[in-house]
């Protein structure tokens, strides 16, 4: 077991906790996935999220180590299991990539708060075009690569014409150091961004650090559909 305090959230299903001897770790609800912020829910998923664990002492039951560094687990406040409240909620999905993980009781309790909440239109159920966030996901990164391909294609066509319009991402002012914690990593080469925390923060051949609002106004998208 890991106990700690919740100091931040990222989205509906991301936390950062501070654990024993002020270390910050970067926690992922294991088995649920909430609605992305771009996307309809994702809000509303957050605020919900917010109430039931920011600035509380909660118990983390590790289950892994995902590629982007995070742990995840199952978050417990006062005993309660904050992945299931927010299924209960209507605010989160069952994640289907990684539910059959979870022990038999788990993905029976799970499954089982997701069809009450669907049953009885909570949350994102109120909307009947709602869609899982890594449908979600997967077509943003179709739209991301369909940008970067456009992008190529136009670079490639003015240094074949000097005198055609330029176009594409417009280069940042390089700056070494992030001015803000905020500040995200641009990738100058493939137009993606990085967030804080994230793999490739920082640590491509070619790039800068800018504000999300400067980068996302030059035409940079979030790398993965989220920058993490």
């Amino acid at each position: 077991m890991i106990y700690g305090r919740v100091v931040g959230l990222t989205d509906g299903d991301t936390l950062k906790v501070l654990v024993a001897g002020q270390e910050l770790l970067r926690v992922r609800i294991a088995f649920c996935d909430a609605p992305e912020k771009r996307q309809a829910f994702g809000t509303r998923a957050k605020q919900a999220m917010s109430e039931l664990a920011f600035g509380k002492e909660i118990e983390l039951r590790k289950h892994a180590i995902d590629r982007y560094g995070r742990t995840v687990a199952q978050v417990f406040v006062d005993g309660k299991d904050v992945g299931l409240e927010m299924l209960r909620q209507g605010f989160a999905w069952v994640y289907d990539r990684y539910i059959t993980e979870a022990s038999t009781e788990v993905q029976e309790t799970y499954r089982k708060a997701q069809e009450e909440a669907k049953a009885e239109q909570r949350g994102l159920w109120s909307d009947p075009n709602s869609i899982p966030p890594w449908i979600f996901r997967n077509l943003a990164k179709a739209n991301e690569q369909q940008t970067i391909a456009s992008n190529w294609i136009k670079a490639h066509r003015k240094s074949a014409d000097p005198n055609s319009p330029s176009s594409g991402p417009a280069p940042p002012i390089a700056s070494k150091s992030p001015l803000s914690a905020d500040d995200v990593w641009v990738n100058t080469k493939s137009g993606r961004y990085w967030k804080p925390g994230s793999a490739y923060y920082g640590k491509t051949k070619r790039g800068a650090f800018l504000s999300e609002k400067d980068a996302v106004q030059n035409g940079y998208l979030p790398a993965n559909g989220t920058g993490e």
